[in-house]
């Protein structure tokens, strides 16, 4: 079997992700019958400590903060996030580096009889799921010291919600997915933070008071340490398209000058949870984390890199991808966008799924814009472009079939003196992406 049979192979079982429907609280969801599965193949959930990210938004990006702390730290990390931009792998990586064709097919073969069971029996495992069995099978082979692993959608009902004991980390909190999760931000808090486990660390991201009361009451009833970024005071010293630069003064101590790669207010937030998250764990008794150094913070936020987020793929013309794809993120691009760049037109290529708050988006976004494209996102829920066109009152967008032939139009437009902004959605960031590797 090749890289590419196991692809076929795990992509035939049910993918929540391209559903065009998805439902979330069928029986079958339970990570109680996952677990079962993983006991099948070895428990490798039980083989490392584990930092658990929930949350909105940034969720990825303190992931990935955490990663190259630790990574600097002389860890040896893994990482499990999703969805993926341009590659499966890209979910699974190694001290920031996504796991091998070889290495992949390798865990999938091991898991490989008990699939063939479960399709026998008809009690299908998901393709998130079988992603997710990979990445720990991978970890506790490499004999990780520790995992960080994002959620996949939720906390209360999701499949990497396996481990006995884990540091929980909650990221932001706003409203998406709410036919599935429910309508008010309390709810999804509720379910979010059912991450949370006995006797730990839990780090919460600046929150809404009614969010974090939810979180803060859930940690104390687990009789764990509560952490709570939004009490950082911090000051931004320089802030451009290179990145930025700013103190901090949490509750056990200031650092001055931290140099954050990732652009944005937003990234700086995220920078105060994975810096949260290291005061943190040097209290916990797992090896060597309590020596973790300021240096290895300072060095790990100044060289992170993660894909897709208000990144830079071109100049002259700017060409920026963000995954934004709710309200309030959108509302945060737009403010970074202005603030951060130096551009005399602004052309928007936006893609949306169609489950999304699709008006409140495009209040959001379309008010920065001087040039409109719609086009449509390779994936079963897009929003049809045409209906976000006769949704937009006074302007005159134009309608692309893909991303390809939106950015065709957009570089026709533009001046070296613009900027281009890709959004709306991760895939169609994934395809601009690959896209503009290919010209």
């Amino acid at each position: 079997m090749t890289y590419e049979d196991a692809i076929s192979y795990i992509y035939s079982f049910v993918d929540y992700e391209r559903l065009t429907s998805p439902s979330y609280d069928k029986k079958e969801r339970s990570p109680v019958l996952f677990k079962r599965f993983l006991r099948n193949i070895g428990s490798p959930e039980e083989s490392f400590p584990v930092i658990h990210i929930a949350g909105t938004k940034g969720k990825g990006s303190v992931a990935m903060m955490l990663t190259f702390i630790l990574k600097e730290a002389g860890f040896r990390v893994g990482t499990y996030t999703s969805p993926h931009l341009t590659d499966v792998r890209e979910r699974i990586m190694l001290d920031g580096c996504p796991i091998e064709k070889e290495e992949f097919l390798n865990q999938f073969l091991e898991i490989l009889p008990e699939l063939k069971k479960r399709k026998k029996e008809r009690t299908y495992r998901t393709v998130f799921e079988i992603l997710t069995a990979i990445s720990l099978l991978y970890f506790k082979e490499k004999e990780v010291d520790i995992g960080i692993i994002e959620v996949g959608l939720g906390g209360r009902l999701d499949a990497t919600n396996v481990f006995e004991k884990s540091t929980a980390v909650i990221t932001n909190i706003s409203l998406d997915h709410t036919k599935i999760l429910r309508n008010t931000l309390k709810e999804i808090a509720e379910d979010k933070s059912e991450i949370i486990k006995l006797d730990s660390l839990v780090v919460s991201s600046p929150q809404r008071e009614d969010v974090m009361s939810v979180i803060r009451e859930k940690a104390l009833a687990r009789n764990c340490k509560f952490l709570y970024t939004g009490d950082y005071k911090y000051t931004i010293k320089e802030k451009n398209e290179r990145g930025s630069v700013f103190d901090v003064k949490t509750k056990k101590r200031e650092y001055r000058d931290i140099e954050l790669s990732l652009l944005g207010n937003f990234q700086i937030e995220n920078a105060l949870t994975a810096i949260g998250v290291v005061e943190g764990i040097r209290d916990l008794k797992i090896k060597r984390l309590k020596d973790l150094s300021e240096d290895v913070l300072y060095r790990g936020l100044a060289s992170v890199k993660w894909k897709g987020r208000l990144e830079i793929l071109r100049r002259s013309p700017y060409l920026v991808i963000d995954g934004a794809h709710n309200p309030y993120s959108m509302e945060v691009l737009a403010r970074e966008v202005k603030d951060i760049f130096d551009y005399e037109k602004l052309i928007l290529i936006l893609g949306v799924n169609r489950d999304k708050s699709v008006k409140e988006i495009l209040d959001a976004i379309v008010p920065l814009s001087d040039e409109i494209i719609f086009t449509r996102v390779n994936f079963p829920r897009s929003a049809d472009p045409f209906v976000m066109r006769d949704m937009v009152k006074g302007r005159s967008p134009m309608v692309s079939k893909d991303i390809k032939e939106a950015l065709g139009i957009a570089y026709g437009i533009a001046t070296p003196k613009d900027l281009i902004l890709v959004t709306g959605s991760l895939y169609l960031v994934g395809e601009a992406i690959k896209v503009s590797s290919r010209e």
